[in-house]
């Protein structure tokens, strides 16, 4: 059986469909969304970028699906914590946020994520951005494109991390290695007005600048 869901701006007065909107992302999102009783409901999630909210837009749809009331929709949604370096928010010693990303990455989420990065409120942006494993022939392209859109967005600092991005064109600080870039990474200083994306394939093991 197939099951369908909208986004929408306005929730339709019928209950018919699946519907949700968004509104707010930043820091986090914010969505509503038409219960059992077609009573519109809120939940303030712990989850940044636009990108997930389809993943909350699905978890709705299934749990009204097999009936289970919104106010558990509500509990179970904005109790959810990301972890597991999946859109995962830290605090440094320094009152910087951390945004780590570092489960997966792959051109497309890597542009969704930098465009969520310079949404966030706060005024200083650091993108530490790794190497997309798993792109074959397009690698350099992909890899090149990347740092070409990253370097037209509103960053402070631009960081680039591994052999493929070491090869590219462009200005920015760059380290081959994520044992080179700990080394630099745990060095800096920040502010709390300070937001930084930090985000890799898999196997870049980006997670471990932040250990």
């Amino acid at each position: 059986r197939k099951i369908f869901y909208k986004k929408s701006q306005r929730l339709l007065e019928t209950n018919t469909i699946y519907q949700a909107g968004l509104v707010k992302t930043n820091p986090f999102l914010v969505v509503k969304f038409r219960d059992e009783k077609n009573f519109i409901r809120s939940i303030e999630t712990h989850l940044v970028g636009a990108y997930n909210f389809n993943n909350i837009l699905t978890a709705i749809t299934i749990g009204k699906y097999f009936k289970v009331p919104g106010e558990k929709i509500v509990k179970a949604l904005s109790e959810y914590v990301p972890e597991m370096n999946r859109s995962q928010i830290l605090k440094r010693a320094d009152g910087a946020t951390i945004i780590l990303d570092a489960y997966n990455a792959n051109p497309s989420s890597m542009q969704s994520a930098l465009l969520n990065l310079v949404e966030m409120p706060q005024k200083n942006k650091i993108a530490i951005i790794g190497d997309m494993f798993e792109l074959g022939d397009d690698s350099a392209n992909e890899h090149q494109s990347i740092l070409q859109f990253a370097q037209k967005l509103a960053l402070q600092k631009l960081v680039t991390v591994g052999k493929n991005f070491s090869q590219t064109a462009g200005n920015h600080f760059l380290f081959e290695t994520t044992e080179a870039a700990h080394t630099w990474f745990s060095e800096q200083k920040f502010d709390a007005d300070t937001c930084v994306l930090i985000k890799g394939s898999r196997g870049m093991k980006m997670e471990n600048l932040v250990k």
